[in-house]
């Protein structure tokens, strides 16, 4: 292993010389639409969300134009009703007071 009196000559000569750092940025990077990570799957219908989630309210399903997400109503165990984005389905089955209280 390098001592520090050796390593500070060559760390000094690498700022010295303040070579600008190249970082290529992904947002500018150009990849073919065809790439794995590219593809999008189409939204669930309401059909399939309701046979993976069946907590869910049948005809609730919505766009929220201000979060720009779609939502639906669930269910609660006690009857009440809770707002949901459809991103949060898989782990949402509550609502907000049963939560809060651990049933």
């Amino acid at each position: 292993m390098a001592s520090a009196t050796a390593v500070r000559p060559v760390v000094s000569a690498l700022v010295a010389a303040r070579a600008p750092l190249v970082v290529p940025s992904l947002a500018k990077a150009k990849f073919p639409a065809d790439a794995p990570w590219a593809v999008r799957t189409p939204p669930l219908t309401e059909a399939q969300l309701l046979a993976r989630y069946p907590h869910m309210i049948p005809g609730t399903l919505r766009r929220d134009p201000v979060a720009n997400k779609n939502a639906v109503d669930i269910r609660c165990a006690c009857g009440a009703v809770r707002i949901v984005y459809t991103s949060d389905l898989f782990h949402v089955r509550a609502c907000r007071a049963c939560k809060a209280s651990g049933k």
